[in-house]
């Protein structure tokens, strides 16, 4: 079985021999992110989010699952939430916030969650979005990744898996006497240091507003063509856990040939500032 099946998500056809590996079989929550279904959230998840997002199930295999209400918190979404500079393109996140999950775990024994794999379901394009939404995407472009932020202190062990992008925002597992077991597999994993602000890598709300109404499938608003983006200094990050995770192809690979110079990644100035990376790389 080639090493990627991994982290695919499950297929009716995958033999017992490939589901007894795969992270997606072995997950005790198995969220789908289905990009072809958006939904009105404003009234489940309020004010300060995006209006149109991909529809979220939860999938426990029979035990309790987050409520509405709740699945907004852990798993909030956000369209063209920040510019990745290696990728050159504006990331749609998915993101998995540790202090909320800890919050819903903390409700009963029944809630434990130890194994999350996020599976992303893509259209076609985004000309079926309406307009709202197709507003959001300046690049013209669905570009998923999964974000997994406010982990300085895990609930319990933890492994997050998925077959696209992983970025981990500041602390991961670090807090003092917290460490827990834990895993991030995806197709590539990069670290957001404790610095990092969206606001300040992607472009300003006046060009969201310049670009309403000019986004179609494969074509970018000229307002984000003419934005650009520069590089942040870095802080000190710590993350405490085994990564497993593929070569990323990306458009500055001549910048970085070694493999162990692209795993992890960051996304901000080292200036001498590097990760803090505990644990196995794979």
């Amino acid at each position: 079985m080639p090493p990627i099946e991994l982290i695919r998500a499950r297929d009716v056809g995958d033999l017992p021999a490939e589901k007894q590996v795969k992270f997606a079989w072995n997950a005790d929550t198995y969220v789908t992110v289905d990009l072809t279904n958006l939904v009105d959230v404003s009234a489940v998840c309020g004010l300060g989010v995006d209006r149109w997002q991909p529809t979220v199930t939860v999938d426990r295999g029979g035990a309790p699952v987050p409520a509405p209400g709740d699945v907004c918190k852990i798993f909030p979404w956000k369209w063209s939430a920040f510019h990745d500079g290696r990728e050159r393109e504006l990331k749609d996140v998915f993101a998995v916030d540790i202090e909320e999950l800890t919050i819903w775990v903390s409700g009963g024994p029944n809630r434990i969650i130890e194994l999350i794999f996020v599976n992303v379901v893509l259209p076609t394009d985004i000309n079926g979005y309406p307009m709202a939404a197709k507003d959001l995407i300046l690049d013209a472009t669905i570009d998923p990744a999964v974000r997994v932020a406010n982990g300085a202190t895990l609930p319990n062990r933890l492994t997050i898996a998925t077959e696209f992008p992983i970025y981990v925002q500041g602390h991961f597992n670090s807090a003092p006497g917290t460490k827990r077991p834990a895993a991030l597999a995806g197709d590539g994993i990069t670290i957001l240091s404790n610095a990092w602000l969206d606001d300040q890598n992607r472009p300003p709300s006046a060009t969201f507003i310049n670009c309403q109404g000019q986004v179609t499938a494969g074509k970018p608003c000229n307002a984000y063509l003419n934005w650009n983006w520069s590089y942040q200094n870095a802080a000190p990050t710590i993350v405490n856990a085994a990564i497993l995770a593929g070569h990323w192809p990306t458009p500055c690979d001549h910048e970085s040939a070694a493999v162990s110079r692209r795993l992890p990644e960051l996304l901000r100035r080292r200036d001498r500032k590097l990760p803090a990376l505990l644990g196995a790389l794979a």
